[in-house]
C-alpha cells in the first residue's frame, strides 16, 4: 500500500491531540482512546501520512492515561497509533535490505525487542519482579506493534515524503514532551500520567525535575533523549536554511533539559556542543557562521536570564556529583554497579540466561531494597546474559567505526552512549534509532 498523497499537514494531528487531552482532562478516558481509534480509521481512508505522523509524535510518550483505561486492556493512544502505523508501513517489509547505518539502526530495534521480550517471559517464568505470563503476552503484542513499526519506518525513511514527515513529527513530539515536562504538576492534577522526580539539594533548595509524558525511563532518560535531539539539530545546521526554526527548537529543548536536571545529559550536550564547534562549525559557509555566532550566544544568554533560578539549581547538582563516584556511598551508581557485577561474577548461570532472582541492595542502616543498577549494559547482562550484551556492544562498535568516517554522527552517539551508562531504561533509544537513517538522507531536508 503506497502513500500516494505526498502532502500532509500537522493541523489534523494537533487538533486530534488537543481533543484527546481535553477529553482526558474531563476524566473521559475510554472516550479519549476511542477518539484516537476512530481518527486513525478515518486517516487510514483519507490520508495515511497522518497515521505515521501521529505514531512518531506519540512514540516516546506513556499514552497519557493509566493502562487500566486501555481499550480491551491493551489499546492506548500510543498502541493504537503503532498498530495502524504497522499496517500502513507493512509493504515496506518487502523492500530490499537496508545497509550501513540504517542496517545498524534496524538491528538496534531487534536488540531492544529481544531484550524486552526475554526480560518479561524469563521473569514471568521465575515469578520475579511481579511478572506473570498474562502480562508478558500482553506486552509482547505491544512490543510487536512498537518495534515492528519503528523497524518498518527505518526501511521507508529514505523516501523523500517519509523523510520530511518524520523530521517534522519528531520536532512536534519533542515539543509535546517538553511542554508536558514543564506542566507536569498541572497535568497530574488533571489526572494525567506524568512523572515528577523533584528533589531537595544539600542546601535545602527545591529543584524541579520532571519528565511529563515520557515513557520507558525517568527524568535522566528524558534528559539523554533531549541532549541527543539537540545533537541531531546541530547535525541539521549545515543542511538547513531554517535558522529561526532550528534556534527555536534548540531553545525549547534546552528548557526541557533544565527541567530534567540531569547532570549526565547536560554534560553530554556540553561535549556535543564543543565537538560541533571544533569539527562541524568551521565547515559552514561564512554567512551561516555569522548567523550562528550571533544567534547561539544570544539565545543562551536569554534562556539563562529567563530561567536563571532553574539554571543555578541544576548547576548546584554538579557540586554534589562526587557522591555518585564514591563506591562506598550506598546511594551512588558506582556502588550499585559494583554490587551487581559482583553478584554476576559469583553466579555464572546469570552469564548464560540472566538472573532467576531479584537482587536486594544494602542501602545502609540495615535497609535493603531492590534497585536497578543504573546502567543499561549491566541491566542487559543481569537480565538476559552475555549474548545479548555482546550484540549491543557489537552494534556500538559498528556505529563508532562509521562515525570515525562520518564525524557528525558523534553528535547523536555521544549523548545516548553517555546516558545509557547511567540509567537502566531504554526509552531514549527510540528517536535515536530514527535519527541514524535520517542522517543518510539529510540532503532531502530543505
Amino acid at each position: 500500500m503506497q502513500l500516494k498523497n505526498n502532502t500532509y499537514s500537522i493541523i489534523p494531528v494537533v487538533i486530534l491531540l488537543a481533543l484527546t487531552l481535553i477529553t482526558g482532562a474531563l476524566k473521559l478516558y475510554i472516550l479519549a482512546n476511542l477518539i484516537i481509534l476512530i481518527s486513525c480509521c478515518f486517516f487510514y481512508l483519507t490520508n495515511k501520512q497522518h497515521i505515521i505522523f501521529l505514531f512518531i509524535v506519540l512514540l516516546p510518550t506513556n499514552g497519557f492515561f493509566s493502562t487500566e483505561h486501555n481499550i480491551l486492556g491493551l489499546l492506548s493512544p500510543t498502541t493504537i497509533s503503532q498498530l495502524f502505523a504497522l499496517i500502513v508501513l507493512f509493504p515496506e517489509f518487502r523492500k530490499e535490505k537496508t545497509s550501513g547505518v540504517s542496517k545498524i539502526a534496524a538491528m538496534f530495534v531487534l536488540a531492544l525487542f529481544l531484550f524486552n521480550v526475554y526480560y518479561d517471559f524469563k521473569n514471568a517464568y521465575f515469578s520475579i519482579y511481579e511478572s506473570n505470563f498474562e502480562m508478558a503476552f500482553k506486552r509482547l503484542i505491544k512490543y510487536i506493534f512498537r518495534f515492528g513499526s519503528i523497524y518498518l519506518l527505518i526501511k521507508a525513511i529514505d523516501k523523500k515524503h517519509f523523510t520530511e514527515l518524520t523530521l517534522t513529527a519528531i520536532h512536534v513530539g519533542v515539543i509535546l514532551l517538553v511542554l508536558s515536562s514543564v506542566f507536569t504538576t498541572q497535568l497530574a492534577d488533571l489526572g494525567f500520567l506524568t512523572t515528577d522526580a523533584s528533589e531537595s539539594t544539600e542546601s535545602n533548595s527545591s529543584i524541579i525535575r520532571t519528565s511529563g509524558f515520557f515513557a520507558f525511563g525517568d527524568v535522566n532518560s528524558l534528559g539523554g533523549m533531549l541532549s541527543c535531539y539537540l545533537g541531531f539539530l546541530l547535525v541539521l545546521v549545515p543542511h538547513s536554511n531554517k535558522t529561526g526554526l532550528l534556534t527555536t527548537l534548540m531553545g525549547i529543548s534546552v528548557i526541557g533539559l533544565i527541567y530534567t536536571g540531569s547532570r549526565t545529559a547536560i554534560a553530554g550536550f556540553s561535549i556535543v556542543l564543543v565537538f560541533f564547534l571544533l569539527t562541524q562549525f568551521p565547515r559552514l559557509k561564512t554567512n551561516k557562521k555569522f548567523k550562528w555566532i550571533i544567534i547561539m550566544p544570544t539565545g543562551m544568554l536569554l534562556l539563562f536570564y529567563i530561567f536563571q533560578d532553574n539554571f543555578l539549581l541544576v548547576l548546584s547538582r554538579f557540586t554534589e556529583a562526587n557522591s555518585e563516584t564514591d563506591a562506598s556511598h550506598t546511594g551512588s551508581r558506582i556502588y550499585k554497579w559494583a554490587v551487581y557485577l559482583e553478584y554476576i561474577w559469583n553466579n555464572p548461570g546469570v552469564w548464560l540466561r540472566g538472573t532467576s532472582e531479584e537482587l536486594w541492595l544494602n542501602l545502609g542502616f540495615a535497609y535493603w531494597q531492590t534497585r536497578v543498577p543504573h546502567n543499561f549494559y549491566i541491566t542487559v547482562l543481569f537480565q538476559c546474559g552475555t549474548l545479548l550484551l555482546m550484540f549491543f556492544l557489537y552494534l556500538w562498535y559498528k556505529l563508532v567505526r562509521i562515525a570515525l568516517k562520518q564525524t557528525d554522527l558523534f553528535l547523536i552517539l555521544i549523548p545516548i552512549f553517555a546516558i545509557s551508562f547511567y540509567v537502566s531504561d531504554w526509552g531514549y533509544f527510540q528517536y535515536f534509532v530514527i535519527y541514524l537513517p535520517l542522517v543518510n538522507v539529510l540532503k532531502q531536508y530543505q
